[in-house]
């Protein structure tokens, strides 16, 4: 990553198309703008590791409703949308890094800086569907959890609940904070730090938390439904005997009439 931070507009009176503001700028953005990609590549993987966890997750809960079926959708939108600003950033970045590396007089640069606002501007809110989709996603899991309780273990699994309303709101949070960075340049720190917190430390812990849960559980499932075969099997058996014993008899009692 880039040494120095980026120039702050802040420096130039607050004028983003400032023609000395925007070149230096630009200047960062060619170094930087790989370490960013590959970052938001890494986060758009790992949300889609998701997907996988909800269907399970979704299994647990017995009732087939709206709540359920809305916190599958939920996660499963979340889960994509940053893959979805993935691909645009990396078209915008490379067009934008293409053309700052030409030699561009300060109408070229006020242009170039204007263009990059406005598909940054559409990033932001695309990449806040994310936080809006997988906070719904958490607190909805936290409500169907605590009310039906799948889990033998609940005051594990509630525990789980309450740390993933934490998150929820956290990431209520960070979409507040990511919408002002764009009118702020003084918010981009901020954000950068509560969105590894949140990408890197509690969507993980809350991932591996879930995962725990599902391997108790199915191991539970598994237990449960090998017994109630063998309740099954047990019943068919006597079932079995019984209509033998019952022909055995009819033949003898048959026998016995002629």
């Amino acid at each position: 990553m880039t040494s120095q931070p980026p120039p702050a507009s802040e420096d130039y009176d607050g004028d983003r198309v400032d023609p000395a503001y925007i070149r230096q700028l630009w200047t960062w953005n060619r170094e930087a703008f790989p370490y960013i990609l590959a970052a938001d590549a890494c986060i758009s993987i790992a949300l889609l590791l998701i997907v996988h966890a909800v269907i399970c997750l979704k299994k647990c809960y017995r009732k087939v409703g709206t709540a359920r079926n809305l916190m599958s959708n939920a996660f499963f939108v979340g889960a994509v949308v940053p893959s979805i600003q993935f691909l645009q950033d990396l078209g915008s970045t490379s067009a934008g890094t293409w053309l700052s590396s030409m030699q561009l007089d300060d109408e070229g640069l006020v242009a170039l800086q204007v263009s990059w606002l406005l598909s940054l501007s559409r990033s932001v809110y695309l990449y806040s569907l994310m936080y809006v989709f997988i906070s719904l996603g958490l607190f909805l899991n936290a409500y169907l959890c605590l009310r039906e309780q799948p889990f033998k273990d609940m005051k594990f699994a509630g525990a789980h609940a309450m740390f993933g309303i934490a998150c929820g709101i956290i990431a209520w949070l960070l979409l507040f904070v990511g919408v002002g960075m764009f009118f702020h340049d003084l918010m981009a720190a901020g954000f950068a730090l509560g969105n590894i917190f949140w990408a890197v430390i509690m969507m993980p812990a809350w991932l591996i938390w879930l995962g725990a849960l599902l391997h108790k559980g199915s191991s539970q499932q598994l237990a449960q439904r090998l017994e109630d075969e063998q309740k099954v099997a047990a019943t068919a058996a006597a079932v079995a005997a019984t209509e033998t014993k019952f022909e055995v008899d009819s033949a003898e009692a048959d026998s016995a009439s002629k």
